[in-house]
């Protein structure tokens, strides 16, 4: 006997049996069987859909922020960059304007960092040089520095503890404006030649009149015709042969500030009476005229009528400058203010004589 089963179908008008083969119930069976695992499979697929769907959703809103974050970060790149470019316009500027300080031609090919490489090495080079010249002048300016000092040395100028040597120079040489001013203005030098003293300044037994009396004078030993030169720039107050003083043939020059210069026993007079001279002149020449006993010159030096010692005059000069200040009738500091104001006050140059 075949095995079936019957279904049975109860519905409010009645039932209703419906017999099925049992092959037919195990495809039932599998049918069911497979319709619930599919459900199952679906409600599984479902589930993990949902899950990866969340999971795209929250992969979204992180991509979205990074994204934001990223657009924020643009932002602040692009303010950078352009801040940068500034930067690099600024930069360059200045790599130009160094260039041009330090001579380097802007070359198109090189990158800023090689030009700026580029006025490195150069500049370095012309710090180097530079240290060569300052080293030079540092050099120069001790040997001017001993130079200064041996010129002060020689003036009499006491350098002050911490003056610089521009001071120093200024005044050196302000000092030796002082003593050339003195100089060109005052008797100063030999009248001629120098072969020696015969007879001093003072008192002497006369070699004519066998006496003892003052000599205004010195007298220069000479042959006749050795040419004589004005000590100063003056004007000839005589010249010709004055009876009175024995000098025979005589030259008187009036000098600046009151000074006079006489040159006697002279055996020609070349200058005119009111001619002006300067300094180094020839004004005559050596003889024996007058009161002689043989051929000299007597030179005599005079303040306004008072007679001066010649042989301090005579070796007067910038080697010798304080000699003359020895001799006493002069009243020296009242003179050396004087010319300390025209220097400081310059007035057109004229020849300034004292009066009688």
């Amino acid at each position: 006997m075949s095995q079936r089963f019957t279904v049975t179908i109860t519905e409010p008008s009645g039932s209703r049996h419906f017999e099925v083969p049992e092959n037919t119930r195990y495809i039932i069976r599998y049918f069911l069987l497979g319709a619930l695992g599919l459900v199952v499979l679906t409600l599984g697929l479902i589930f993990y859909l949902q899950g990866s769907l969340f999971e795209l959703q929250t992969k979204k809103q992180n991509v979205e922020a990074r994204l934001a974050q990223l657009q924020d970060e643009n932002v602040d790149l692009s303010r950078t960059i352009n801040s940068k470019l500034e930067e690099f316009d600024e930069l360059d500027n200045k790599v130009d304007f160094i260039e041009q300080m330090v001579g380097v031609e802007a070359t198109p090919n090189l990158t800023l960092p090689e030009r700026m490489e580029l006025a490195r090495l150069v500049i370095a080079q012309r710090e180097q040089e530079l240290r060569l010249i300052l080293d030079r002048r540092e050099k120069e300016n001790q040997a001017i520095g001993s130079r200064i000092g041996d010129l002060e040395g020689l003036i009499g100028v006491s350098a002050r503890e911490g003056s610089s040597l521009m001071d120093r120079v200024v005044k050196a040489g302000t000092t030796i404006s002082q003593k050339q001013q003195m100089l060109a203005n005052v008797p100063n030098g030999y009248p001629l030649a120098y072969k020696g003293v015969t007879s001093s300044y003072g008192s002497r037994i006369h070699p004519t009149l066998k006496r003892k009396e003052f000599h205004a004078g010195v007298d220069l030993r000479a042959e006749t015709g050795t040419p004589v030169i004005a000590t100063g720039d003056g004007v000839v107050e005589f010249g010709g042969f004055h009876k009175k003083s024995g000098y025979g043939n005589l030259v008187i020059l009036r000098h600046n500030y009151g000074f006079r210069t006489s040159y006697g026993h002279l055996s020609e007079v070349l200058v005119d009476n009111g001619e002006f001279v300067k300094k180094g002149d020839i004004i005559a020449k050596t003889g024996n005229t007058g009161m002689s006993s043989g051929p000299h010159l007597h030179y005599e030096v005079r303040f306004i009528h008072n007679t001066l010692n010649p042989d301090r005059f005579m070796k007067w000069s910038l080697d010798n400058y304080e000699v003359v200040f020895k001799e006493k009738g002069v009243k020296w500091q009242s003179l050396i203010k004087l010319v300390n104001r025209k220097l400081t006050n310059p007035t057109p140059p004229s020849l300034q004589l004292a009066q009688k």
